[in-house]
């Protein structure tokens, strides 16, 4: 296994180092900030990954590489309307479920 800082060394989340996954996404969402639609896609895309991992469908490391393949699509558009931001949410949301899904060891049937 690669050293990861998101992980103790018995591969499992730190998560008495959460200053860690906290940089990572502050970064994210600073970059963001001044483009249009990228802060909902931001929001849209970490809801999914984070309620995916807590549901156990997607695991610990897949938040943070999803929310950066979705905002990585995300056209740089402006948000000149509600419709817009609505838009991005949508967009963002089916994107983080795909780049989840790809993360994601199939499930073994019991």
């Amino acid at each position: 296994m690669q050293n990861n800082p998101l992980l103790a060394p018995d591969g499992l989340p730190a998560f008495d180092r959460p200053e860690i996954l906290q940089a990572e996404l502050s970064g994210l969402a600073l970059d963001c900030a001044a483009w249009g639609t990228a802060p909902a896609a931001l929001n849209a895309a970490n809801e999914e990954a984070v309620a995916a991992f807590l549901d156990g469908s997607a695991p610990f490391l897949a938040i943070p590489e999803s929310i950066e393949e979705v905002l990585a699509a995300e056209p740089r558009a402006a948000a000149s309307t509600l419709e817009d931001v609505l838009e991005a949410d949508r967009r963002a949301r089916e994107r983080a479920r795909q780049a989840l899904a790809r993360r994601t060891p199939a499930r073994a049937s019991h």
